[in-house]
């Protein structure tokens, strides 16, 4: 496998991880239990707005991050780096997410 091949996986690979990420983090219930976590806590008012704050900044970015990856998947530079199908690498992610927020619900 000659360089340009092995950059091109690598892309493909990191793509499919932060995919997996903001996937696992928007379908799941995580915010919420942070967020209730944080208003239980004995921290004070302040402390608790700026960890609130925190995580909903957390939110908005794995929510860009996932639109992102989508982009990148639907779009034609993906046909240029593999022969599998953008759709097809997200719909197996989509999969495997569903299967392990099931398995731990």
């Amino acid at each position: 496998m000659n360089a340009y091949e092995e950059l091109a996986k690598a892309i493909v690979i990191q793509a499919t991880a932060d995919y997996k990420n903001a996937l696992l983090y928007t379908m799941s219930d995580r915010f919420e239990k942070r967020i209730k976590t944080i208003e239980m806590s004995n921290d004070s008012e302040e402390k608790k707005d700026y960890k609130i704050k925190r995580e909903i900044d957390y939110k908005h970015r794995q929510e860009r991050n996932l639109n992102d990856c989508e982009r990148f998947f639907k779009g034609k530079w993906i046909k240029s780096l593999t022969d599998i199908s953008g759709e097809k690498i997200m719909e197996k992610v989509r999969e495997e997410v569903e299967k392990a927020l099931t398995a731990h619900s």
